[in-house]
């Protein structure tokens, strides 16, 4: 289950996909008019954060200069397999 919290923008990291995201500027306007309407969607492994949804979002707060930003935050959960 997911829990919606506050994560140090520092702390994310967004995943190669193979392009650059280029800052939206219509929605970093909006973002700095309105603030941030949906929280970005982030996997935790271990101590850090992987953006799964909101690449867009998340160069434009850097851009504005936020220093925490909300997430929901899924856990993954690694098992522990052996050989047998």
């Amino acid at each position: 289950m997911p829990t919606l919290r506050m994560i140090k923008i520092d702390d994310l990291i967004m995943p190669n996909q193979g392009k650059e995201v280029k800052l939206d500027s219509d929605l970093r306007e909006d973002i700095r008019k309105n603030g941030l309407k949906n929280p970005l969607v982030v996997v935790q492994i271990y101590y850090s954060y992987i953006i799964l949804e909101g690449s867009r979002r998340y160069v434009c707060l850097k851009d504005l200069g936020y220093q925490e930003v909300s997430c929901l935050v899924y856990n993954l959960k690694l098992n522990n397999c052996s050989e047998k």
